[in-house]
């Protein structure tokens, strides 16, 4: 404790189980997707060696930005919820990408993790639109991709939530009060049928809509009655 550790550069290349020199190892000949996905990643492989961030990347301002927003996109591919996006990707790239889904990208086979970046690359290289086609196809949503997505980096959060959220449109209550009022001046009744037409919406959420109205606009009466 408190003494400092100097780690010599060639020990990064040693297996911390059995020290096998890692710079020994048979390589694998890869067939990359495309050649920007493939500029990227030795992009990538080259910040390891002191080259500079590019920022090349549409909508990325940093890094960080960067990395902690494809980490989250990994984690969602080779997740529990990613099987169908898995499928999709392998066929369209090539190869067969498997994971395990309850380990995080960092505890992952070296092959699982390395298919699994080149995938996160290619949909990147061409961001959003690869990325809004492969999950709508596998119908991945937006409660499926994080539980805090809020968090997330912006040029990830704003795709997920525009392109991959199913829920139902609810309108507020000022929304609703003006779709009506258009309706009265209109001397069209507001009803269920009338208000969802106007707005868009479905019926049981119109019935809903014009319930809250008919609420709200009672409380005004009384209250100004009252005054």
């Amino acid at each position: 404790m408190g003494r400092i550790k100097n780690t010599e550069t060639f020990a990064l290349r040693l297996c911390h189980c059995c020290g096998f020199d890692l710079g020994m190892a048979e390589p694998t000949q890869v067939n990359w997707p495309d050649e920007e996905s493939r500029s990227i990643m030795c992009g990538l492989l080259n910040i390891l060696d002191g080259d500079d961030w590019s920022g090349r990347l549409p909508s990325l301002c940093s890094p960080l930005s960067f990395f902690y927003g494809l980490r989250i996109l990994l984690g969602a591919i080779g997740g529990r919820n990613g099987e169908k996006v898995r499928v999709s990707l392998s066929a369209r790239l090539g190869f067969k990408i498997e994971a395990e889904p309850n380990l995080d990208f960092e505890y992952q086979s070296t092959k699982a993790r390395f298919n699994l970046l080149t995938a996160g690359l290619w949909l990147v290289s061409d961001w959003p639109l690869r990325f809004v086609e492969v999950f709508h196809e596998a119908g991945f949503t937006r409660s499926r991709f994080s539980d805090n997505l809020h968090s997330h980096p912006y040029w990830l959060y704003v795709q997920v939530a525009l392109n991959l959220d199913t829920r139902p449109y609810l309108p507020s209550d000022p929304e609703i009060a003006a779709a009506a009022n258009f309706l009265v001046a209109s001397k069209i009744a507001v009803t269920t049928e009338s208000l969802g037409g106007l707005m868009g919406i479905k019926s049981d959420l119109a019935r809903r809509a014009v319930v809250n109205w008919k609420a709200n606009r009672s409380r005004s009466d009384n209250t100004q009655s009252d005054g």
